[in-house]
């Protein structure tokens, strides 16, 4: 039924009338003349008023990418944005996007670094009408971040929950004291928990220890120089620990004496000891409830004036990571294999239990390399 040509009641009439599809209307002609469009199917007449142009675009830069972003506009008939770009500035323009955008904000991807990219929007209702174009925003693509520069030569951590990556692991089995956990990250989605509840019947060490041990799949040699990378969490109820007993949860062993390089807690505090120590020690507050982050650097060495160790730290909530110890002198010893250890090692006199989180250990030839 055409518009114009729909049925109508002689003048005058009231109540109910019949149309010529057999479908009764009430006794209102206007209200009849509107069903009767309806149930035909008349089609409503186009918005020919196009949408504001949208307002407040920027462009950021990132790596071989451009993020636009605009306010909202406010027409209730919006249909999306449409995104131009150009490499010269004020166009011409060729649109990005093959359909309309339904948010105010858009990720140009795929763009080559270095050439500078230009951008206006349109706003596009429901009718089709399109606005005029926003203002310019501009924007140039950086290159992807290089990889750091040099050797990862170990990789220890919790993502995959297997302890296989390491040599061997030292602890107990029927305490549970080695588990990956998602509670407490430094970064990924899991990180390892090492817990010591005492003595346990099933190990053949006379010490309360749950520690991974890298053995066969990392080692070192002399004149080796490495940097190792790691974060270390002690729970909030990490007891004092006191300076007779012991307490490593990092060691670089040689042979099966003690180990010439390692990281403790005595009291409430951190300590870092190596052979021969001397006037290079260094200590700080244990922070617990956050994440300590370490970097070591050692030349290896059996000999005093050629052995080398520096380190770096950052405590909990704070920002870089700050050199302690620089190029102090160190010496290894024994004549067993080498193995790098992370976990808890706790003499049988220390308070129980106790746990520290460790997530990844890293090994590299450089500093950025490793650095958590």
């Amino acid at each position: 039924v055409a518009v114009g040509d729909e049925p109508r009641a002689a003048a005058g009439a009231t109540g109910a009338r019949t149309v010529a599809d057999g479908s009764s209307l009430g006794g209102d002609n206007s209200v009849g003349v509107s069903i009767l469009l309806a149930t035909a199917g008349a089609a409503a007449v186009s918005d020919g008023t196009p949408p504001a142009a949208p307002s407040g675009l920027t462009a950021a830069a990132g790596a071989g990418q451009v993020a636009l972003d605009w306010a909202d506009n406010a027409e209730t008939d919006l249909a999306g944005y449409n995104v131009y770009r150009s490499t010269t500035s004020g166009g011409p323009y060729t649109r990005v996007n093959s359909a309309p955008i339904p948010a105010s904000a858009f990720t140009d991807s795929g763009l080559a670094a270095g050439a500078a990219q230009h951008y206006v929007v349109r706003a596009l209702d429901r009718s089709g009408n399109e606005s005029a174009t926003s203002t310019q925003a501009s924007a140039t693509p950086t290159s992807p971040a290089a990889a750091p520069a040099g050797t990862l030569y170990f990789r220890g951590d919790a993502e995959t929950a297997n302890l296989a990556q390491w040599g061997s692991a030292e602890h107990c089995p029927t305490l549970n004291t080695i588990s990956t956990q998602t509670g407490v990250v430094r970064k990924g989605s899991q990180a390892y928990r090492m817990l010591t509840k005492g003595q346990c019947s099933n190990m053949s060490v006379g010490r309360t220890r749950a520690e991974l041990r890298s053995g066969s799949t990392y080692t070192w040699r002399e004149g080796d120089t490495r940097f190792y990378g790691w974060s270390t969490y002690f729970e909030p109820g990490f007891p004092d620990i006191s300076n007779a007993a012991h307490c490593n949860f990092i060691q670089w062993k040689d042979g099966d004496g003690g180990p010439p390089i390692s990281m403790g807690c005595r009291k409430s505090q951190i300590h870092f000891d190596y052979t021969p120590g001397g006037t290079c020690g260094w200590a700080t507050p244990m922070a617990r409830g956050g994440w300590h982050d370490f970097v070591v650097k050692i030349l290896h060495s059996t000999s005093e004036s050629t052995g080398k160790v520096s380190l770096w730290h950052r405590p909990p909530g704070e920002g870089g990571l700050a050199l302690k110890v620089f190029n102090c002198s160190e010496s290894t010893h024994g004549t067993g294999t080498h193995a790098l250890k992370q976990g808890l090692y706790r003499g049988d006199s220390s308070p129980s239990p106790a746990g520290v989180y460790q997530d990844e250990m890293r090994v590299g030839s450089t500093f950025d390399v490793v650095k958590p």
